[in-house]
């Protein structure tokens, strides 16, 4: 139709509304307007027009003057004003989200677009996934939020994908949302799209490739979109069409100099995405941060000195580890040990339901404690850690604290300064010892570059010297990693030490405590960690493991090895075990570890998580026995208080282990690590118990996975 000089169409619902008239003198209306935003060199302008009945706020957006090659092709394609409305209406009609068309108008002369416009209806409370994204980044940092919008918008995506349309132009900027807890997905800047009869994967994969991502949430997003794994020619065609992209970008500043640098000049602190070392997103659910970036842009982003200061460490000891090793290999199993309080439990007085937290902790006994502080908790949550000191205290649990940094903490040293300052003056009266940092050697928590961690260790000293009554861990890295310990205890500052070398150590996560990685299972992982602590200045000859678990089969997220996303149907999978092989697994790598001789305690890490602890947290109401609850309170019952004296090995895999009751009768566990095995012939016992501590007959001579528990024996049998 025709509006006066513009050729012109109406969505069906506002025609004969009289619209036309306002819309006719769109010119005049969009300049006498007195403000004006812009969108690159296009401009939006919000208006109110009248209708017969009633008026119509819009937004109207006015595109920018074009070069000749440009229009010849636009008299073909039609102006981006109507292959916008066309495509707006497309999508309406679909069901798909986009602020509603109203009408599209454009003038032409002499062959060349004059002018052209798109009218939509105006629509209050809009953001758009970059800056629901960067919101998510600076200030609400919850992984559980931020997966319920990677989830709605990939639904959306689909959904205008299965619409037949292919945006051409899908970035961040061009998905807008409508406020609310549950946000509308609208998109917008539909110019470019075409309206297809069906999306190949190379075409998804066009769009797909536009948005801006950390490579995991990008691997999250989509498997969310896909609802499952992304077919193989789907990942090819979008790597590909990405590092185009990435190249396109990255010499936008090359192609139009002062407009890049006037849009970043002008972009305010808080719509910049932060550097992918600054995004640091916490999960609830597997109680750790989620890991943003894959590989290889995590490497990306580390510095090469990590390398050299981990390798040069590790040089500069490893004649005297070796001797240390040796020596200490041989020293494994063969002095007593005595049990009591040796096994220590993580707690969380943060999470739901503490007074059932803490039945079922008193429930196992007596036991060392082990509360994290953490710098990213609010005060409520922090309190909360000082109140469970105090009970744990009163009710004669020895308690231990850790200290565990964020992002902004490393970033920033004050704060963490702060945090430690504040924690330790509320509970230093009630605890006996601190660890200080967690996890360092996993960029995840915060850590990039191990120079960051001098920050970490600044006010060391300091609260030496303010806490004399106070043992001192760490440094608290994780996994089969010992060059990152020995640099971070390299950067200790000079004339402190930790009077313990604590460390989180994982079986690699490839199942039971005897597995091997290369060389070294988890006796000969505990002997090098005790090396470690023999040789190195900045530490104490002791050894704490601070950090234990296996991750449970069957608990999808809250699992702490999987991913923050799970599509329906996904099978769980290695390594996450059974609860029984759980339960098994925790009492044999209690038995290595602290009847060796090796480690002086052990925290269990821990007692309630529906993904890793021994019971499950995931109705906070009623929690979920597992049998790894009753397998530690029975090796507590008959070992907590006992003294160990021998180690015997017999058949393919079985281990035995005597011990002296605190009554002084002689008793053995015993378990097979290769399948069920016969106990030697010349044993004898009058009583044998189950790992949950129940009697079994004294008749049955196999052992298997679980531990079990043989009362009434001959020491000189045994031997």
């Amino acid at each position: 139709m025709k509006l006066g000089f513009f050729d012109a169409e109406l969505a069906p619902e506002f025609q004969g509304r009289g619209l036309e008239s306002s819309l006719a003198r769109i010119s005049r209306l969009f300049q006498d307007a007195e403000t004006r935003s812009s969108a690159g060199r296009h401009h939006l302008q919000r208006l109110t027009l009248p209708l017969r009945d009633s008026s119509l706020d819009v937004m109207v957006k006015a595109y920018a003057g074009q070069r000749p090659l440009k229009d010849l092709a636009d008299r073909r394609l039609g102006s981006k004003a109507r292959r916008a409305f066309t495509t707006a209406m497309h999508l309406q009609n679909q069901g798909v989200g986009t602020p509603r068309p109203v009408a599209f108008l454009e003038r032409w002369q002499e062959r060349r677009l004059a002018e052209s416009y798109l009218v939509t209806e105006f629509v209050d409370g809009l953001s758009d996934f970059r800056l629901a994204l960067i919101h998510h980044y600076r200030n609400d940092p919850h992984c559980a939020r931020l997966m319920a919008l990677l989830q709605k918008v990939a639904d959306a995506v689909r959904h205008l994908h299965e619409a037949g349309v292919l945006h051409r132009d899908l970035g961040n900027q061009n998905i807008l949302l409508r406020d609310g807890n549950d946000p509308e997905v609208l998109f917008t800047d539909l110019n470019r799209a075409r309206i297809l009869p069906a999306l190949s994967n190379r075409n998804r994969a066009r769009d797909i490739s536009r948005l801006s991502l950390p490579s995991d949430l990008l691997r999250v997003f989509k498997e969310m979109y896909w609802q499952g794994p992304p077919p193989a020619d789907f990942e090819q065609w979008e790597r590909l069409r990405r590092s185009h992209y990435r190249l396109h970008d990255r010499t936008r500043s090359l192609r139009h100099p002062i407009r890049e640098h006037r849009r970043r000049a002008q972009a305010p602190e808080s719509e910049r995405c932060p550097d992918i070392r600054d995004i640091w997103i916490w999960d609830e659910r597997s109680a750790q941060p989620v890991q943003v970036a894959r590989g290889p842009e995590r490497r990306r982003a580390m510095p090469v000195g990590n390398i050299l200061r981990q390798g040069t460490g590790t040089l500069r000891r490893a004649v005297p580890l070796r001797t240390a090793y040796r020596e200490t290999l041989n020293t494994a199993f063969q002095q007593p040990v005595r049990m009591a309080g040796r096994i220590g439990m993580a707690v969380e007085p943060t999470a739901p339901n503490w007074p059932a937290r803490l039945d079922a902790l008193q429930g196992l006994g007596i036991v060392p404690v082990l509360i994290r502080f953490y710098r990213h908790h609010a005060a409520p949550e922090r309190d909360a850690g000082i109140k469970a000191v105090h009970r744990l205290r009163a009710a004669g649990f020895p308690v231990t604290i850790a200290l565990v940094q964020d992002r902004a903490s490393i970033r920033d040293p004050s704060l963490w300064a702060q945090f430690g300052t504040e924690m330790l003056d509320a509970v230093a009266s009630e605890i006996d010892a601190v660890e200080v940092g967690h996890a360092i050697n996993r960029v995840k928590w915060g850590v990039w570059d191990l120079r960051e961690l001098r920050g970490l260790y600044a006010p060391f000293a300091e609260w030496r010297a303010r806490y004399p009554n106070i043992e001192w861990m760490g440094p608290a890295c994780i996994d089969f990693e010992y060059p990152a310990a020995l640099a971070a205890l390299d950067l200790l500052p000079d004339g402190v030490a930790f009077d313990a070398f604590s460390h989180h150590l994982y079986v690699d996560r490839r199942g039971a405590p005897e597995s091997r990685q290369g060389p070294f299972a988890t006796l000969e992982k505990l002997v090098l960690a005790r090396a470690m602590a023999q040789v190195h200045p900045a530490c104490a000859d002791r050894l704490v493991i601070s950090e234990v678990n296996w991750p449970l089969l069957g608990t999808g997220v809250y699992s702490p090895v999987g991913s923050p996303y799970h599509w329906p149907g996904q099978e769980p999978r290695p390594p996450n075990v059974s609860a029984a092989q759980y339960a098994s697994y925790m009492v044999r790598y209690l038995l290595i570890a602290l009847c060796s001789g090796l480690a002086e305690r052990v925290y269990w890490w821990r007692l309630a998580a529906h993904g890793f602890g021994l019971l499950s947290d995931l109705d906070p109401a009623a929690f979920a026995d597992r049998p790894a609850y009753g397998a530690l309170r029975a090796f507590l019952a008959e070992c907590g208080t006992a003294e160990f004296l021998a180690r015997r090995e017999f058949g393919r895999g079985g281990q035995s282990y005597l011990f002296r009751a605190s009554g002084g009768e002689p008793f053995a566990v015993a378990y097979s690590s290769a399948g069920e095995e016969d106990l030697p012939a010349e044993w004898n016992f009058e009583e044998r118990l189950d790992d949950q501590g129940a009697p079994r007959s004294s008749g049955e001579r196999r052992v298997g996975a679980a531990p079990h528990y043989f009362g009434g024996i001959r020491e000189e049998t045994w031997r």
